[in-house]
């Protein structure tokens, strides 16, 4: 096999698998980009305990490229050159740049397309895979002894078998990985082999950390670049498949505003609109009353071919909260036949949560067709499933496919969602793979990622042949709008400190912190409860239904916090979260930095243009390595934020988070309602406006729609609630999120059942007295202090109140019809006279003031109550609620729990952190060993002696042998 010399531009092949001898090629040239930061930003690590006579923040990974006139290649492997960017040829995609001859130390250590010795003295000889479970998987193969280049190969197809058991990309393995065949001379990441990743531009001293190496001598071919363009453009013909390039320039990808659609050097910009894209009149009435306008960038380049006839195969990247879900979602919609009542597209996702997601979204799109949308999780009730639309798990997709659940004969289009989660991932790549190969009509092929490293993208290729791409360089993946901060801690522990002034000193709308551990979470999470922070946890391990609970209580603005692991990483789009905290660095399982991860981590925020912030929390020298790692691969500096100095702290953050609101003052001048729906019929019965810079509701002329009857206004500028009055068939009002202060102009809405104002800033609740079908109200999060008239809402069955600032709940008499009561987060100091609420079910009264709870033995119908963190003393009525499933009386001051056996239904306590003793203990022994459906119990935090605690706890896991969990740390 011919060696390639190290050139540093990369030259990627398309099309996989086409003859050799006409395969396009990509040419990429990438800018260098060299270190912004000095050293006397360097926070209190690389000062104190790295380098005292560093100089500069440079790295040496970027120190080649200030001496070097010439392309060049940097030691690690990344491209580091001194050449226009302007030179990217009219053909090329965005390619990776990572397919060099000396991958850098973070690769996997796949494909090489050379046979030269590796920096570690193994042969770096990784052919393009030849192997027989290609054959097994059903990919056309070229001739055995020939490789995708056209080269002659070893004859070694046959040896590296792939099995099933395998992700399929993995079938080189019979060469060594550095990685995961480790030898003597190969160590961990932050170990030999070591990068120095503090600055050394001169070479006079090195980091203490960071051992020396002999480096590689890297081989520098010096060329005409005009001369090399020529030729490779007169040489290599034009594929009109290969997308030429997802932006024009990548230093064009900039978002700067809370709305870039507007913005044309921005990546969510598009000139086109939806007419233009040839889409259906139905699901260009669905897209108008979700709120969208224009096609984003990777919309209007992805959908002109995923929709267009004969279908095509598609990879395509684009930053996280671009469209891309709407992108696949209307590719599915457009190639349903909705008068055929069978599935016909599938659409596999890493994670329940981003399953159901996706249904709602392709539910909301399709709600002028017929189309229907399924999505199947581990525990769906298993049955025939005629929907058109299949979204859910690999696993349960492929055990309803196996047993017959799902007619699979007339699928059309296969979509993946987090693409290279779902191939990378050993158990996801097989099944995914699996369910491929069980749709044997050819479907149409969909990948759709924020990432895809190299050695997934090059299978992704095999997995989706002859698919158009579209891809994005390292430097262009992080989205500007998000701001990248770190902050020093002094070790492990000070990081909760750091994490709680950091709470206590910003005004965050909503945020989620990440961590390793799931115990980590429960930790962090009680502390911050403790402390009056609405917070709630969720991670993998949690019982599914509770997992959906918790994310929907987040989405409706009922806790600010969210505690995670990275079961939520991917995907989840909530437009409101404002702030990631890296609590703990994101690592791959053998302790290296994960840049996907942190990645989609930190997607999170910044969705759809919205400004956002990520925190990585360094607490030692890994950690700063890591966190530098980062920063180099993206191209993307991370701001010091000095945690001595908390002063200086408000100083950089506080204008972050204030950005949003002097925007929305400058928005009222450049609002979007002129003309918004001047091409929506008006007979449309839903309109959906979700963060659209609307602030003047007149400006909509919303009176020509007589037959509107729901009507979502979501995350706007609105302040004054006018322009209502002839809608006198709306039933559904949703006002969430915006700068409401009063709410005159409602009481006329006499058909409405359902109103949700949470998140404004409303004082008083009163003059709604004429909305008597209202079922459902939802005022979380405002300032509502005292509430009139309840007792006229006489159909109520939801109340949702949640942090505000309600002292006292009066006149709850007419409220026979109520089955929820949200109270969570208030300063309630009594509760009296529950006994009205006859149908009640849920009942929730979480962190306020409360000493004592009465009149529970007249409320029949409850099963779950919610009173954690108050400062009760005593509860009695439990034994007249033989309905009960839940009981949460965690963080009070009880000294005392009765008649738990009279609870036949009882499925979940919580009273971890009261002032139980041990003969207390000894009781709820007695009384929960008589409940047979009893399998959570959580008593943790307790002041019993210390040397009997463990044996109580024995005797309690003896006597309920069915309980599963037992003195955890409470996940509430």
């Amino acid at each position: 096999m011919t060696q390639v010399p190290e050139f540093s531009f990369s030259l990627q092949e398309i099309t996989s698998e086409q003859d050799p001898q006409n395969a396009d090629w990509n040419f990429t040239v990438d800018r260098n980009q060299n270190s912004t930061k000095q050293s006397n930003q360097l926070n209190q690590w690389p000062q104190q305990q790295y380098d005292q006579n560093a100089s500069s923040q440079q790295s040496k990974w970027h120190s080649q490229a200030n001496t070097q006139s010439q392309p060049t290649q940097s030691q690690w492997g990344q491209q580091i050159k001194n050449v226009p960017h302007t030179n990217q040829m009219q053909w090329g995609q965005q390619s990776n740049i990572q397919q060099q001859a000396n991958q850098n130390q973070y690769a996997q250590g796949y494909d090489q397309p050379q046979t030269s010795q590796s920096q570690w003295g193994q042969q770096a000889n990784r052919q393009p895979q030849t192997s027989q479970a290609q054959y097994n998987q059903g990919y056309s193969q070229p001739q055995a002894n020939q490789n995708q280049w056209g080269q002659q190969t070893n004859n070694q197809a046959q040896a590296n078998q792939s099995q099933w058991g395998q992700s399929a990309y993995n079938e080189q393995q019979v060469s060594q990985n550095h990685w995961n065949q480790p030898s003597s001379e190969q160590q961990n990441w932050n170990q030999t082999p070591q990068i120095d990743i503090l600055n050394n531009p001169q070479g006079t001293q090195a980091s203490k950390y960071a051992q020396s190496n002999e480096q590689p001598v890297v081989p520098t071919v010096e060329l005409n670049l005009s001369q090399l363009t020529s030729s490779l453009a007169s040489e290599t013909p034009l594929d009109p498949n290969v997308i030429t390039g997802l932006f024009d320039n990548p230093n064009d990808v900039r978002v700067k505003t809370i709305d870039t659609r507007m913005d044309p050097n921005s990546s969510l910009y598009s000139v086109k609109s939806f007419e233009d894209l040839g889409l259906r009149e139905d699901l260009l009435k669905g897209l108008y009353a979700m709120g969208f306008s224009k096609p984003s960038k990777v919309q209007e380049k992805a959908l002109p071919l995923i929709i267009s006839d004969p279908p095509t195969n598609m990879i395509a990247q684009s930053q996280s909260g671009t469209g891309k879900t709407a992108a696949f979602v209307l590719c599915m919609l457009s190639r349903v036949d909705s008068s055929l009542d069978k599935p016909q597209a599938i659409c596999l996702v890493p994670s329940r949560e981003l399953a159901r997601q996706i249904r709602d979204v392709t539910t909301s799109m399709a709600k002028f067709t017929s189309i229907k949308a399924v999505s199947l999780i581990k525990e769906a009730k298993r049955r025939v499933f005629n929907e058109h639309i299949i979204v859910g798990t690999p696993g349960t997709v492929h055990d309803c496919i196996r047993r017959r659940y799902i007619d699979i004969t007339n699928v059309r289009v296969f979509v993946l969602d987090e693409a290279d989660n779902m191939l990378d991932q050993e158990g996801l790549g097989d099944q995914s793979i699996r369910i491929k190969n069980m749709i044997t009509n050819n479907p149409q092929l969909l990948l759709f990622s924020a990432t895809f490293p190299d050695h997934v993208r090059k299978f992704a290729f095999k997995f989706a042949p002859n698919a158009n791409e579209i891809s994005l360089a390292n430097h262009e993946l992080s989205v500007d709008a998000i701001k990248q901060f770190y902050m020093d801690c002094a070790d492990e522990k000070q990081k909760y400190d750091v994490l709680c002034n950091l709470y206590d000193l910003l005004t965050v709308s909503q945020s989620i912190i990440f961590c390793r551990r799931r115990e980590t979470a429960f930790e962090i999470g009680d502390k911050m409860r403790k402390q009056g922070h609405a917070t709630c946890c969720l991670h993998g391990g949690m019982l599914p239904d509770e997992r959906d609970r918790i994310m929907d209580e987040f989405r409706r603005g009922e806790f600010k916090v969210l505690i995670t692991t990275n079961v939520i990483s991917r995907g989840i789009d909530i437009l409101q979260v404002s702030l990631v905290v890296n609590y703990d660095m994101p690592t791959d399982a053998r302790g290296n930095p994960d840049s996907e991860a942190y990645l989609h981590r930190i997607g999170r925020t910044g969705r759809f243009g919205r400004t956002g912030v990520s925190i990585i929390f360094v607490y030692n020298n890994e950690s700063w390595k890591q966190m530098k790692y980062l920063e180099q691969h993206f191209q993307k500096p991370i701001e010091r934020v000095p945690t001595e100095d908390w002063e200086e702290v408000e100083r950089i953050l506080k204008p972050v988070f204030e950005a949003e609101e002097s925007e929305i003052e400058e928005g009222h001048e450049e609002s979007n309602e002129e003309g918004l729906l001047d091409e929506v019929p008006d007979d449309i019965d839903e309109i959906d406006l979700i963060h659209m810079k609307i602030s003047d509701l007149p400006s909509l002329r919303l009176e020509r729609f007589k037959q509107l009857e729901r009507l979502y206004l979501r995350q706007n500028f609105i302040i004054d609630i006018d322009g209502l009055e002839n809608l006198n068939n709306l039933q559904e009002l949703d006002l969430y999120d915006n700068k409401i202060s009063h709410i005159r102009g409602l009481n006329h809405l006499s058909q409405l059942t359902d109103l949700d104002l949470s998140f404004n800033k409303i004082k008083h609740i009163k003059n709604l007295d004429k909305l008597t079908q209202l079922k459902n109200l939802y005022f979380v999060s405002n300032k509502i202090s005292k509430i009139e008239n309840l007792d006229t809402f006489t159909n109520l069955k939801n109340i949702e109140l949640g942090a505000n600032r309600i002292r006292v709940i009066e006149n709850l008499n007419g409220l026979a019809n109520l089955t929820e009561l949200w109270l969570g987060k208030n300063k309630i100091t009594k509760l009296e006279n529950l006994s009205p609420l006859k149908n009640l079910r849920l009942l929730s009264i979480q962190s306020n003031r409360l000493t004592k709870i009465e009149g529970l033995e007249e409320l029949d119908k409850l099963e779950e109550i919610y009173l954690s963190h108050n400062a009760i003393t005593k509860i009695e009525g439990f034994q007249n609620n033989l309905k009960l499933t839940i009981i949460d009386i965690a963080n009070n001051a009880l000294t005392t729990i009765e008649n738990l056996s009279h609870l036949p239904a009882l499925e979940e306590f919580w009273a971890n952190n009261n002032q139980f003793d041990n003969e207390c203990y000894q009781q709820v022994e007695e009384e929960l060993g008589k409940i047979k459906t009893l399998e959570t119990v959580y008593l943790e935090g307790n002041p019993m002696q210390q040397k009997n605690k463990a044996t109580y706890r024995n005797k309690i896991r003896l006597a309920l042998s069915n309980i599963k969990q037992i003195d955890a740390t409470p996940v509430r």
